[in-house]
């Protein structure tokens, strides 16, 4: 099976200097650092039929404020939906969400947003 994985955050590190591929943020990242994007797969099964792999995954973007933030999730929208070879299809599941987090007792502020991408599954 393709490492969707590996090929997705290759790819989103052409747009974004700080991408992880885990639900959780590292624990020295700090909005100063700049915008972040996270990403995981959603619960239920994965279709990996012989030739393709379709992944609902979850991103979430953080960063110093809400424009930014905002802007970093059209950005992540356009990059998703140019044509690439790193996978076949991206489609957004829904309009994304301004959320807000506690972490080490600060308040932080992301977008969350749910993609269904189709890879090949050539590997």
């Amino acid at each position: 099976m393709v490492d969707w994985r590996k090929q997705l955050r290759t790819f989103l590190l052409t747009q974004f200097s700080n991408v992880y591929a885990t639900d959780s943020l590292p624990n020295d990242y700090k909005p100063s650092n700049g915008i972040a994007v996270t990403f995981e797969t959603r619960g239920g099964k994965q279709n990996d039929s012989s030739t393709t792999l379709t992944v609902s995954v979850q991103f979430k973007i953080y960063g110093t404020s809400l424009t930014d933030i905002i802007n970093a999730d059209k950005l992540l929208y356009d990059t998703l939906n140019n044509e690439d070879e790193a996978f076949l299809s991206a489609r957004l599941e829904r309009p994304s969400l301004q959320r807000t987090e506690t972490n080490a007792n600060l308040l932080w502020q992301y977008t969350l947003a749910y993609y269904t991408i189709i890879f090949e599954n050539n590997e």
